[in-house]
């Protein structure tokens, strides 16, 4: 039997909120041994490929199963509609003097599948890693999701992206029909890497109405890369917005059928770098449009753009479920150039018969820049 609508995507993490205060229904049941192959490079491009040395680290997530399900609701109906974007609490825009020392990335790479359990209390940490960087870092998981075809039913998957002291982490995710090839998704994450919160962990879950533990798995070879900034005062050469960051977690921002900004983020890209871009959003229709697996037709398109000019498009098919729709996208583009540029990130719905929503219940969308060296 299909799901019904699934709850609102978990927030683990508020903006300016510490990891230790946001990940307090963090499981603490058994515990099962992963392992990541780390790799580091100082010259980063937007795909990481360059490496400079490697490590293996081993660390140990922590697991627990619950048989409990999932309520779906359908999008709450006393939040607000928003089409307009605005500029206010645009955070951690840091440029730096030309002193600061480069950013430089890490990867790690899942070694074994994690099957993910039902509700957000059965949260395992995909990646829980110790990390010897302190100061600013940005978090991308990328992440080979698979119906395990254990169970028909339509199942939704949630991640998070903590790092740190985590100053942004929001849940999102979207749904997943028996029988499909594996989808490769994205969330982000930015923190302060202290002695104190020197962990970044990625909690996911999974749900459907019934829902079966293990009905997902997350696929060997899924990646978390890692953005190391300057600790030094003004050397973050970070900057990001996002929707709850400024409109809060009430109003939502409804699609358009035309592309549309639904974030900008001014940035001033110093000399010696250019921008890598990134971005991920979750739109959600009131009514998913696309209700049987195999049956897909309408789509979601966001992009990434500088002054108007389109540098990386999305677009994919809404997932099937049988009552609200969700869809994860991800955007990425490397921009050369120092000096000012007017980034926004455009989404449009190729959707007639429901609203499409980001923010309130429906989750969130988030845009970075990161300076990296040319």
């Amino acid at each position: 039997m299909a799901p019904a609508d699934r709850s609102p995507p978990h927030r683990s993490c508020g903006l300016l909120l510490i990891a230790s205060a946001c990940a307090a229904g963090s499981p603490t049941g058994d515990t099962a041994a992963n392992s990541w192959s780390s790799t580091t490079s100082t010259t980063t491009a937007a795909t990481t490929d360059a490496t400079t040395t490697s490590a293996t680290t081993s660390v140990t997530p922590t697991t627990s199963s619950s048989t409990s399900t999932t309520s779906t609701t359908a999008s709450d109906a006393s939040t607000s509609d928003a089409t307009s974007t605005t500029q206010a609490e645009t955070t951690a825009i840091t440029t730096g003097p030309g002193e600061c020392a480069p950013v430089t990335s890490e990867s790690f790479t899942l070694a074994s599948d994690v099957l993910l359990a039902c509700g957000a209390m059965a949260a395992v940490d995909v990646f829980d890693v110790p990390l010897s960087h302190r100061g600013p870092a940005v978090a991308r998981a990328t992440l080979t999701i698979e119906h395990t075809q254990s169970v028909p039913d339509i199942h939704f998957w949630n991640a998070t992206v903590l790092v740190g002291e985590s100053q942004y982490g929001f849940g999102i995710g979207d749904d997943l029909c028996s029988g499909y090839q594996p989808v490769t998704k994205q969330n982000l994450g930015y923190g302060v890497l202290t002695d104190a919160s020197d962990r970044v962990k990625v909690p996911m879950y999974q749900g459907s109405a019934p829902c079966t533990d293990g009905a997902l798995a997350v696929r060997a070879g899924s990646t978390l890369t890692l953005w190391y900034a300057d600790p030094a005062p003004g050397c973050e050469r970070v900057a990001y917005t996002s929707w709850y960051a400024t409109q809060g977690y009430e109003a939502t921002y409804v699609w358009q059928t035309m592309m549309s900004p639904i974030l900008a983020l001014p940035i001033d890209t110093p000399p010696g770098t250019q921008a890598l871009l990134m971005s991920v959003v979750e739109g959600s229709p009131d009514k998913n449009p696309n209700a049987a697996c195999g049956a897909e037709t309408q789509t979601l398109v966001s992009q990434l753009r500088d002054g108007g000019a389109v540098l990386h498009q999305a677009e994919n098919l809404l997932p099937a479920s049988g009552g609200q729709g969700h869809l994860v996208l991800a955007n990425e583009a490397l921009l050369p150039g120092a000096g000012p540029h007017a980034i926004d990130l455009a989404v449009g719905a190729n959707v007639f018969d429901s609203a499409v929503r980001t923010g309130g219940c429906c989750g969130d969308a988030a845009l970075f820049a990161v300076f990296v060296p040319e």
